[in-house]
């Protein structure tokens, strides 16, 4: 859930990313997601988020 919340303020900086690893086994899931973005935009996104983390 994190991860979508992280990924939609992402989005409303002009960022694209998508998620990996969201496959479920059951829940809560057992393995983590990432969030990816281009290279490009890693700078201005990992900046962002911890931002946001802060």
């Amino acid at each position: 859930m994190e991860a979508h919340l992280l990924q939609g303020r992402l989005e409303e900086e002009g960022i694209r990313s998508f998620l990996g690893g969201e496959i479920m086994s059951g829940y809560p899931p057992m393995n983590g997601v990432t969030v990816f973005v281009e290279e490009e935009d890693y700078a201005r996104a990992h900046a962002l988020l911890q931002d946001t983390a802060e």
